[in-house]
């Protein structure tokens, strides 16, 4: 778990992006150069919300940052967790709901962990959740490593080892 935390902190901050994100997120937790609307297969802004919310909470949790526990920055990147949880947006591509959505949720939520309360857990679990082994994306060749990915993310978000040595399983035997 610790591991893959610190894979998650270790890429270096963009800091003008930082620095930007902070400037112009809107009381709601949106950011006003997202179309939040069009939740068609090619005009899916929303990628662009997901990664804001991980990169805030990177730039929170990374002990080289100049927003390391910063309690400005951790109340923007809890705003933007809760603006997505409370429109939960679905695209018209299965990918982002399957795939793209729930991969930057889960590893939101291992960055943020015990800063998050117990809504913003459950109900960004529940998003994640779509990354799962009976998801159509899930197919053999297909996605199944990435889903699998997903999950055991889920699972060491959980501290639930059965799940995850199902999905280690599955992904071996993927492999093979």
């Amino acid at each position: 778990r610790s591991r893959v935390i610190e894979d998650l902190l270790a890429p270096a901050l963009d800091e003008a992006l930082i620095k930007n994100l902070i400037k112009t997120i809107n009381p709601d937790g949106s950011w006003p150069d997202i179309n939040y609307v069009d939740v068609s297969r090619t005009g899916f802004q929303h990628s662009r919300h997901l990664e804001n919310m991980f990169q805030l909470s990177r730039a929170y949790k990374k002990k080289e940052s100049q927003w390391y526990q910063n309690p400005e920055v951790k109340t923007i990147a809890l705003s933007a967790l809760d603006f997505w949880i409370e429109h939960d947006f679905i695209c018209d591509n299965w990918w982002w709901n399957e795939m793209g959505t729930p991969g930057r949720m889960i590893n939101t939520l291992l960055v943020l962990d015990n800063d998050l309360n117990e809504e913003q857990i459950r109900e960004g679990l529940r998003i994640a959740g779509r990354a799962n082994l009976e998801a159509s994306g899930a197919r053999p060749g297909g996605d199944l490593i990435q889903i699998a990915d997903m999950l055991g993310k889920q699972a060491l978000f959980r501290r639930d080892e059965t799940v995850l040595e199902r999905v280690v399983s599955v992904m071996a035997d993927e492999i093979k």
